[in-house]
């Protein structure tokens, strides 16, 4: 299905935050303080505006993130086992609530909740390098594939848990399992940085602490 320019912001989104942040001390890496916001309201404020609902795969307790607003999705499979379970979570939730409404579920985009510097017109990208037998279009920049970024097919959920039970885990092997595009972007004009620059220690936290800064 090709998705006519005016349904693009009835499309979903879930923010993966499910990991346990071991390069942070543990710590909530979506909640650390970025500026005047959290890297989480970062993320949030560059999906505003693109999609339809926007949600939070977090796992432990949801009332930590009551101030954002977003409906919080956990793991289906505990001990968590990474992105593909966030994903899988989120596109069973996804299917569910469509059909609730009476609505027929197509698409999920997914992203990390550790990107502060995402573009804004992400899922426009995403959305025009589909077509009608795509089931993954995902990102790419600076030599890197950005797996996690991506937009889903909801008709992948049965290929999804089969390769989960599988026992792999690999977001960019499973993708290989389908069919699927890709989107390549430049380096975001305003901090002249990756915009798919991602969190992982402390020393890539201050980094973009000091590109927030010095723009304002």
């Amino acid at each position: 299905m090709i998705i006519q320019a005016t349904h693009h912001k009835k499309i979903p989104a879930v923010i993966l935050a499910g990991g346990c942040g071991e390069r942070m001390g543990g710590r909530d890496k979506c909640l650390l303080p970025l500026g005047e916001r959290t890297l989480l309201a970062h993320v949030v404020q560059r999906l505003n505006g693109q999609c339809g609902a926007i949600y939070l795969n977090a796992n432990g307790d949801a009332t930590r993130f009551n101030e954002y607003g977003l409906e919080v999705i956990p793991d289906q499979h505990m001990p968590a086992i990474g992105p593909l379970g966030g994903l899988h979570s989120g596109l069973l939730h996804t299917v569910q609530t469509e059909l609730e409404n009476k609505a027929s579920p197509q698409w999920l985009l997914t992203v990390p909740g550790d990107c502060p510097f995402l573009p804004e017109d992400l899922l426009a990208r995403l959305i025009k390098a589909s077509d009608s037998s795509t089931e993954v279009v995902y990102c790419h920049s600076a030599g890197r594939d950005h797996f996690v970024v991506a937009l889903w097919s909801c008709n992948i959920v049965p290929k999804l848990a089969a390769f989960i039970d599988s026992g792999k885990r690999s977001v960019g092997e499973f993708i290989q399992t389908l069919s699927h595009q890709y989107v390549e972007f430049e380096k975001d004009n305003t901090f002249d940085i990756d915009p798919f620059f991602n969190i992982n220690t402390h020393e890539q936290w201050q980094h973009a602490v000091t590109l927030l800064a010095s723009h304002g």
